[in-house]
């Protein structure tokens, strides 16, 4: 991704549309960790929260980025819908070239999870390239799933330990 100059239009376009999540099963509890292009992340939060001066680091930030999560990622944990919390974020600061956004969300199940089915629908009404990826991991033994979001495939996806 070129490094952006002052000049640059906010309608500058990098050339990949991609999020990342890590998630971890243990039991009845989710931490989902994804990864986003700040930029792409904040175009689509201006638009959610109808603030079209939205920042990241604004203040309600964290609950408003929550609200979308809820909203684009539906999650469920043998058959019940989960909802997610925002419990961190940050800049990525192991990326030094891109400007990157995470966050740490906590999707709390009734009961230990033996069925998980999400859809992650993150940035899909802003770009048609947009790529949703995820690595779970379900503990103990770290037994590894990858999934893989387009935006023309509205299918949930279901794992089962």
């Amino acid at each position: 991704r070129p490094a952006r100059h002052p000049a640059t239009p906010p309608s500058f376009m990098h050339d990949v549309h991609l999020t990342y999540s890590r998630v971890v099963v243990d039991g009845a509890s989710v931490l989902w960790r994804v990864r986003l292009f700040r930029d792409d992340l904040e175009k689509a939060l201006a638009t959610f929260s109808k603030n079209p001066s939205f920042k990241v680091t604004g203040a309600g930030g964290d609950s408003v980025f929550a609200a979308y999560f809820n909203a684009e990622v539906p999650v469920t944990a043998n058959g019940k819908r989960l909802t997610g919390r925002v419990l961190q974020s940050g800049k990525d600061a192991e990326v030094t070239d891109q400007d990157m956004w995470w966050y740490l969300i906590e999707l709390p199940a009734p009961a230990p999870v033996t069925t998980f089915a999400t859809r992650v629908g993150l940035l899909f009404e802003h770009f048609t390239d947009q790529r949703n990826v995820v690595t779970l991991l379900k503990m103990p033994g770290e037994g590894r799933h990858s999934m893989y979001f387009v935006r023309e495939d509205v299918r949930m996806q279901t794992l089962s330990f």
